[in-house]
């Protein structure tokens, strides 16, 4: 096996060079891998690997300081190739991994290394319709056109291969490269074996990557091969493969045929402390000038408004919005994404719901203390009308139905929300939670709901004018940025992503929607959160315990 992948596999496992957590429990998968036994129906295939590694370094470089000399892979280079052209079917020999997601700052060689890929697809796989794809064709097109001229400087390839404008062909297994764009309207006859997603985090919507690995299916070994770098928005195909990817890494999901690795900072990592930007950057030192990342640091410190474009391009992380309007930033949320324990409900427990009908979220929220870990623990559940749910995954998120079926997300009968669903939820958590004493809600349309839950419970309404909810907002706000709460819900990810706030001459703050009159964001979550959390913290510093008398409080 090529020296680079033991030696990258050591390094990493041992600390001696600078690694994010994700980019170590990638290299332990693959350690842990190489143990199982006989039941795992995988193998690794040394020879398998060296091969895609010596293809790939039979490429020159085409411009800048390499013109002409012939690509040399640096170790995280290596592991990655060699890992999803390594692992092996024991069943037939194909490859093992069918998708794979690689996360990495700007500047790191990802589109000229994957580009190399395409053309290995095109000679190797009889038939083979490999594509690149962008949501603009420019993007698409910077792969393409990297192959180009690998096969113009390569006189083995330019023999073989048939370069047109807009196509690559190898007629003697009747192959093909292309680049497409979400403006190609013919996706129907496609049957891809090979398909690089260059910049998915840039895509408005997965659409295009699905109808691409839809086609996919009839082949023996597809692979859909997805490179990125973080992006302002929280909400595209680039992110919620990201997240998958941490799952996978955490072992919270199981998928053998998804390869990923995750080049980005720590959670702890100050993003002003230059020692940490390789975690981030692998290539730093070699295809990016540490001195220049220097100098877009100074100029990020000194001027504001380039904070946002440095901390997500060249430090690869996630950003809620490039404007001084986002209330709570991604990294900020990040830190509400902790371990919590599956034994919550002999914790003191208060809930808050806010109703909606149908183009706003039925949001129901508890918030659990736990005085030894200082903690508040959270559960949710929303709610959407069924016959909304195509409207909600085209204006809202299409994470909708994925949401449904994890059972985060409640789609209830009819054209508007069900009310009964959430009655019911909320009875039966009256009776499994028993310090469950107290429900707060907005009083919008709530009546109905109010007049049973106020004979088993303790029934709060809490006032959304803005001279009220200011000071609850500021303190659940407080509390997200000091880590004082632990969300893990990916739906609470995306709307505290759409949410900012309004100032007024005061300093009293409304929570209100990015874009409001777009009415494509949902910020009901973070609505509920504000409300649980002040009553449950308010009821604690009142003592209000053990459970009291069923009734309405005033607020």
């Amino acid at each position: 096996m090529d020296p680079r992948f033991e030696k990258y596999l050591l390094e990493v496992s041992k600390n001696i060079i600078p690694t994010g957590r994700y980019t170590k429990l990638s290299i332990r998968r693959h350690l842990e891998d190489m143990k199982r036994g006989e039941e795992f129906q995988y193998y690794f295939d040394d020879k398998k690997a060296n091969k895609i590694i010596r293809f790939v370094e039979a490429m020159k470089h085409y411009e800048g300081r390499w013109a002409g000399t012939p690509i040399v892979l640096e170790p995280w280079q290596v592991f990655i190739l060699a890992s999803v052209y390594g692992w092996r079917r024991k069943e037939d020999g194909t490859r093992r991994f069918r998708k794979a997601f690689v996360f990495v700052g700007r500047k790191n060689g990802k589109t000229l290394l994957a580009s190399a890929l395409q053309l290995f697809e095109l000679l190797t796989e009889p038939g083979a319709q490999v594509y690149s794809i962008a949501t603009q064709r420019k993007q698409a097109e910077v792969a393409f056109n990297n192959c180009k001229q690998f096969v113009k400087q390569n006189a083995d390839l330019a023999g073989m291969i048939d370069a047109y404008r807009n196509t690559l062909v190898y007629e003697k297994t009747a192959s093909k490269i292309e680049a497409l764009s979400s403006e190609y309207k013919k996706f129907d006859g496609l049957n891809p074996q090979f398909v690089l997603a260059d910049e998915v985090s840039a895509n408005p919507n997965s659409r295009l990557i699905d109808v691409m690995q839809s086609g996919m299916y009839s082949r023996l070994q597809p692979l859909l091969f997805m490179i990125t770098t973080a992006n302002h928005s929280l909400e595209n195909p680039g992110r919620w493969e990201w997240e998958r990817s941490r799952k996978i890494l955490e072992k919270k999901f199981e998928d053998d045929t998804y390869f990923c690795i995750l080049y980005e900072l720590d959670e702890k990592d100050n993003w002003k402390d230059s020692k940490n930007y390789i975690k981030a950057n692998p290539n730093l030192g070699v295809t990016i000038d540490p001195a220049n990342l220097d100098t877009a640091l100074a100029e990020a410190i000194q001027q504001p408004n380039k904070q946002t474009e440095f901390m997500c391009k060249n430090l690869n992380l996630w950003l809620n919005s490039s404007t001084s309007e986002e209330w709570i930033p991604a990294d900020k949320w990040e830190k509400c994404h902790q371990f919590q324990p599956s034994e919550i409900y002999h914790l003191p427990c208060i809930g808050a719901f806010d109703l909606s009908k149908r183009e706003d979220w039925t949001a129901y929220t508890k918030y659990f203390y736990d005085q030894e870990n200082k903690k508040y623990y959270t559960e949710h559940l929303f709610f959407i009308p069924e016959e909304q749910i195509e409207i909600k995954m085209k204006r809202d998120s299409e994470m909708v139905r994925y949401w449904i079926n994890e059972g985060l997300v409640i789609a209830t009968p009819g054209e508007t929300v069900d009310y009964e669903y959430l009655k019911d939820c909320l009875k039966n958590d009256i009776k499994k939670i028993p310090l469950m004493d107290e429900v707060v809600f907005d009083g919008w349309r709530a009546d109905e709901i109010i007049k049973e839950l106020k004979e088993i419970v303790n029934v709060t309404e809490m006032p959304m004018r803005m001279e009220k909810f200011s000071e609850p907002a500021k303190a659940w706000h407080e509390a997200v940025f000091h880590g004082d709460i632990v969300d893990n819900n990916p739906v609470m990810s995306w709307q505290t992503s759409c949410v900012t706030i309004y100032v007024d001459p005061n300093d009293n703050i409304k929570v209100k929607k990015h874009d409001y009159k777009k009415n494509t964001n949902r910020i009901d979550g973070v609505i509920t959160s504000i409300m649980a959390y002040n009553r449950l913290k308010e009821s604690l510093l009142k003592k209000r315990r053990p459970k009291v008398s069923p009734g309405t409080i005033k607020y």
